[in-house]
């Protein structure tokens, strides 16, 4: 009794734990995500600027 109580505690904590890193990793894919946006759009931005500069040209 004691033991099987013990392992149903150990497995439900692994389980806390398994359920609490995958949400970090959630949220690094979702702030790399950002990140990626952001440089996407500074890029667009800058190749518009030399695009901008060539047409004056």
């Amino acid at each position: 009794m004691k033991q099987s109580f013990i392992t149903l505690v150990y497995a439900e904590l692994q389980n806390i734990i398994n359920m609490k890193s995958s949400k970090q990793q959630q949220k690094k894919e979702t702030q790399l995500i950002d990140y990626f946006k952001i440089v996407e759009s500074n890029i667009l931005y800058t190749f518009q600027k030399i695009k901008q500069g060539y047409e004056r040209d």
